[in-house]
């Protein structure tokens, strides 16, 4: 029994010594990690060789598993992230797309807004429009200019305009006239010597200005035209020396873009015609208030040609006015970069120093043409209590007509706007365009004269160049909506000097 006991404890020992009590204690892990610090495997049993070799496969294995796992995650990620990838170039190419076809829309609408098939209709009678330009005068409009008429022409522009397709401003050409006057002298006695425009001197960028906040279609979109400095530089040199003209060729009821007539003479004028609306006469009176659809653009260059040969103009200067209408080329700016490169078949350029004066010239046959229509019928003059007989007031392309309320006076005017449609190209735009017509009117009488014009009946006030015109009293809540648009735009300023500041 003591043998047994003895040989017990022995084996014990021997099995300390072989299996230390740190190894014994280790999980596959730390062994792996005893193992890398000590590679001694003569140290080491069988048993715990086996150990330890099962232990570095399960852990390879373990490795090769992540490994694989980590491959296959990645080509998972890689292939999202390619898909991300793909699905946003879809996307960009797809609003890419969008924007290109309202770039191309929007360059389609407008060359074609700018190029409408129209035939003009022979001026049929022009005995109101006097020949009142004399040769003398023909003489000083095509004149070759001196050098100090450019220089004075050039000094008086603004300096901070905006630069057209020529990236020059008007500062530019003021700052470098010693250095460029001789050059610039030479391209002004050019076009005056009948030579035509280089297509980089007339080329035109048109900006497109909200005529509203609410903007829904290109058409609620007011083009303005930015021109080179040079055109515009030619441009101011004729219409200095038209502007001389204009006091004696348009008719007094005319009071824009001529010297000496202020756009409050009209308002004051309208607002005591609207005092008198209601006076018991003859067929009673009304008021009828004009709107041109886009006047500039539609305006027939045959009728304006024919309009300067009326008054009396030169060839040689209606051949110059010529140059300048018909030479552009335009490109529509989108987004800061220009789209197209078109000509147009009509219209002048909102933003051509010379346009206003040439359009007045023209739409004089109108004002010309009502005032000769009501002269030869008296009875279809407004009747005041002062006996003043005024058939219209028009600023630029805005006339306000002021008339007898009988149904065959209202078909001698509108025949007359007929004619005049058909001659010029300029429609008159029937839903914005209004009429007020005496309280003292029946029904009946103000459904035909409805239905036979076409525009809308309103009652006082009627807003006429950005003013109410009213009947009776002063109200001072008329005005509000002025008064708030003058604050709006002082407030405007308010904000752009204390940002310099």
């Amino acid at each position: 029994m003591c043998l047994k006991i003895f040989f017990l404890i022995l084996r014990r020992r021997r099995r300390k010594l072989m299996f230390s009590r740190p190894i014994a204690r280790m999980t596959p892990r730390m062994l792996i990690l005893r193992f890398l610090r000590r590679p001694n495997w003569s140290s080491l049993t069988f048993n715990v060789r086996k150990r330890l070799i099962g232990s570095r496969r399960l852990l390879l294995n373990s490795w090769r598993k992540g490994i694989i796992t980590l491959v296959i995650f990645m080509l998972w990620l890689t292939r999202s992230v390619l898909f991300m990838i793909f699905i946003k170039l879809i996307v960009v190419m797809v609003l890419l797309l969008i924007m290109g076809m309202r770039l191309l829309t929007a360059v389609n609408f407008f060359h074609n807004h700018l190029n409408k098939n129209f035939c003009s209709t022979p001026i049929v009678d022009h005995s109101f429009i006097p020949c009142i330009v004399s040769q003398e005068e023909n003489g000083s409009l095509c004149c070759a200019p001196p050098l100090e008429e450019v220089k004075h022409t050039l000094f008086e522009m603004n300096a901070d305009s905006v630069a057209g397709p020529d990236g020059f401003t008007v500062k530019f050409f003021q700052h470098l006239w010693q250095v460029i006057s001789d050059d610039v002298y030479d391209a002004v006695l050019d076009f005056f010597n009948g030579n035509l425009f280089p297509k980089f001197f007339t080329s035109t960028y048109i900006v497109l200005i909200p005529k509203s906040n609410n903007v829904n279609t290109w058409n609620d979109f007011r083009p303005i035209s930015l021109c080179t400095v040079f055109y515009k530089l030619i441009s101011k040199i004729l219409v200095n020396r038209l502007s001389v003209l204009l006091p004696k060729l348009i008719s007094p009821n005319q009071m824009g873009f001529v010297k000496g007539r202020a756009i409050v003479d009209n308002i004051l004028i309208a607002q005591e015609f609207c005092q008198d609306l209601d006076i018991k006469t003859r067929g009673r009176n009304m008021i009828l208030k004009l709107d041109i659809a886009k006047a500039y653009d539609n305006i027939n260059w045959c009728f304006i040609y024919k309009m300067l040969e009326f008054f009396g103009f030169d060839v040689k200067f209606i051949s110059l006015i010529s140059l300048c209408i018909e030479s552009p080329f335009f490109s529509i700016i989108l987004n800061g970069k220009c789209h197209g490169f078109f000509k147009s078949s009509h219209g002048l350029r909102q933003g051509d120093p010379i346009s206003p004066a040439i359009f007045i010239l023209a739409v004089d046959y109108l004002s010309r043409g009502l005032s000769d229509l009501f002269c030869k019928s008296h009875s279809m003059f407004f009747r005041t209590l002062g006996g003043i007989n005024i058939s219209h007031l028009c600023f630029a392309d805005d006339f306000i007509i002021f008339m007898n309320a009988s149904k065959n006076k209202v078909s001698k005017v509108l025949r007359f706007f007929e004619q005049f449609e058909a001659a010029s190209g300029l429609i008159f735009n029937k839903a914005k365009s209004e009429f007020v017509i005496s309280k003292n009117v029946n029904h009946n009488r103000v459904m035909d004269i409805k239905n036979l014009l076409g525009f809308s009946q309103v009652i006082l006030p009627l807003k006429y160049l950005g003013i109410p015109l009213f009947k009776g009293r002063k109200k001072t809540f008329l005005l509000d909506e002025l008064i708030s648009k003058v604050h709006n735009r002082l407030s405007s300023w308010d904000l752009i000097f204390e940002f310099w500041w």
